[in-house]
């Protein structure tokens, strides 16, 4: 029994250790991101976000890189005193966040990771003609997923931080924030 169960154990440990040397990732940098387009049907407009990232994996456990993106987003502020106008905005913004990046757990082609970023934003609204900046800094836990050996999938889940914006690009204050609509999918072409 000890022979069949040690048997077991090795070709268990041989079969992880091919399938993990078949996805490692070879070349050191991708590029890659996410984007986003939402509908919003109180202000009858659209909103969009491009989120290119350049990145370069140092070795297993860390990796670096930096997100530079555009989002155009509309927003309704309704007044509670129905002689006011409700405040219809559209806000364009410039963002970079470089991050740091360090593997937790790898499991085959799966690896869990937590991203520290700060990220910078400048910000305007169509019903402001001064431009504003955001700022923010923390945790970001994801995963990715070596999909073959030139392209991966990594989503983000969550934020851990601190942030400070006007307009409410990022969130002001700090805490955390682990909510379904506070994730984001990306694809990574590795070069």
């Amino acid at each position: 029994m000890k022979k069949i169960l040690l048997a077991i154990i090795c070709t268990m440990m041989a079969l992880g250790a091919s399938a993990q040397a078949d996805f490692e990732i070879k070349d050191r940098f991708y590029i890659g991101g996410s984007v986003g387009w939402w509908r919003n049907f109180d202000t009858d407009r659209n909103g969009f976000a491009i989120l290119p990232e350049v990145g370069y994996k140092m070795n297993e456990k860390w990796t670096g890189g930096i997100t530079i993106g555009y989002i155009n987003s509309s927003s309704v502020e309704v007044k509670e005193d129905p002689t006011i106008a409700d405040l219809d905005s559209r806000t364009k913004a410039f963002i970079i966040e470089p991050y740091a990046r360090y593997n937790v757990l790898k499991a085959g082609p799966v690896a869990f990771f937590v991203e520290g970023v700060v990220g910078v934003a400048s910000s305007k609204t169509d019903t402001d003609d001064e431009s504003h900046g955001s700022f923010r800094v923390g945790l970001k836990p994801g995963a990715a997923v070596q999909l073959g050996k030139k392209f991966s999938a990594v989503t983000h889940i969550g934020f851990v931080g601190y942030g400070d914006s006007r307009p409410r690009l990022f969130k002001n204050g700090y805490g955390f924030d682990f909510r379904g609509n506070n994730i984001s999918f990306g694809l990574y072409y590795h070069l």
